[in-house]
């Protein structure tokens, strides 16, 4: 994953309360790993699926992540900003409440078949903070190609409690220390981002992209099954497809449509109910020179290069920011599908595997690199990707855009 997350400033006052003893089962070894700070309220659920945002995991040299290296890596980490362990905090400042430290607590190892690391359990806050109800943080330590880091600062909330790790499901609790109580049981399942959802990279100087609506008849091809049958004829076949955007009641694109350079449908600028509508909307093309382009319907300019072009909307993307008007824990939950595009030119198509919001959906796209990147579609979406062992060849829709080579 990838992005850094804020060090949380912990400004509570801590009630001293009695120590409790509580039954727990023994951590044991787990699978898989964790999501942003900001994910943190979704845990309020009982069942929750969360997702690793480090796209640079390895297992090349897989290796136990011992108590020892956690405490290095932990204290190393927050030295970077600033904030030195409690052992060398100065002579003389231990009251200093501006003054913040970490301390080292344990290590829980997570050690599966495609993550290797742990959950590292620290305190932080000013030197003399103290109190039987002050819960260490959780954060989570992954092997990445650039060694073991710490990916997340805190990937559950800091008054949940973890119980036991069995695979890739953490067990726990919400305690209330001063009630003396345990409010709720929780329970995580953890994923990577690969797991959830089919994506496929492409470099357009090696990849034949084309954008297919209709057959040499006129008729629309509708779905990949069709188009796949038709181009067998004419000596070719499928490599992957995808229905690329928003459709009418004939099948005919609802806003701007080019293939192989002629504009079939032109640009839709009107205002209108449902998501194509939502603005920014957008517009994913690629010139004639195979180069890639998401842009909003303000700012496109039609020029004679382009190619291929499909409008669809919402933006997912725009300059590297989600949509502001995507909600983290919105219940508005479907199959999706998109576009994104890298910095290097290189461009991702993806589905969701599970029903998912449109801030998750645009999540998947950030976390994967890209600066813009557009919905296309939901409920109806479909992807034919042999090279992932997934085929759907039915549906019903309208632009495919699709991968070729020679049968």
């Amino acid at each position: 994953m990838r992005s850094q997350i804020a060090i949380i400033l912990i400004c509570l006052i801590f009630e001293s309360c009695n120590d409790q003893q509580i039954n727990t089962k023994p951590i044991t070894p787990g699978k898989k790993t964790t999501i942003q700070q900001q994910e943190a309220q979704r845990l309020l659920l009982p069942d929750t699926v969360i997702s690793i945002l480090v796209k640079e995991v390895s297992l090349k040299h897989s290796r136990p992540l011992t108590n020892k290296a956690a405490e290095k890596i932990l204290y190393e980490y927050f030295r970077n900003k600033g904030v030195i362990p409690g052992s060398e905090v100065p002579a003389g400042s231990e009251s200093d409440q501006n003054l913040l430290c970490v301390d080292y607590d344990i290590v829980y190892q997570i050690q599966s078949a495609n993550l290797s690391g742990g959950i590292v359990s620290y305190w932080i806050g000013p030197p003399d903070l103290n109190g039987h109800c002050f819960q260490p943080i959780k954060a989570i330590i992954l092997n990445t190609d650039r060694g073991f880091i710490i990916t997340n600062e805190e990937f559950i909330p800091q008054g949940f409690v973890i119980d036991s790790i069995n695979e890739n499901t953490i067990y726990g609790y919400e305690y209330e220390c001063g009630g003396r109580g345990v409010l709720r049981q929780f329970r995580v399942t953890l994923r990577t981002n690969d797991e959830d959802y089919f994506q496929y990279k492409v470099d357009l100087k090696n990849h034949d992209i084309k954008f297919f609506w209709k057959d040499s008849s006129d008729q629309p091809l509708k779905n990949f099954d069709n188009l796949n049958r038709w181009l067998n004829k004419h000596g070719k076949q499928l490599v992957f497809a995808m229905n690329g955007g928003m459709y009418q009641t004939d099948s005919s694109p609802l806003g701007l449509y080019i293939e192989n350079g002629k504009v079939i449908t032109p640009l839709n600028k009107r205002s209108g109910e449902g998501n194509f509508y939502v603005k920014p909307n957008g517009i994913f093309y690629i010139t004639k020179d195979k180069k890639a382009f998401i842009e909003t319907t303000d700012n496109f300019k039609y020029n004679s290069n382009i190619g291929y072009a499909t409008q669809s909307g919402p933006l997912l993307l725009v300059n590297g920011k989600i949509h502001s008007s995507f909600k983290q824990n919105s219940v508005n939950v479907n199959i999706r599908n998109g576009v994104g595009v890298l910095p290097n030119g290189e461009v991702i198509f993806a589905m969701s595997k599970q029903p998912v919001n449109f801030y998750q959906f645009a999540r998947f796209f950030k976390n994967a690199g890209c600066k813009e990147a557009l919905y296309l579609d939901g409920f109806v979406s479909r992807i034919y990707l042999p090279s992932q062992n997934w085929v759907q060849t039915d549906g019903d829709f309208g632009v495919i855009i699709a991968e070729v080579s020679a049968k």
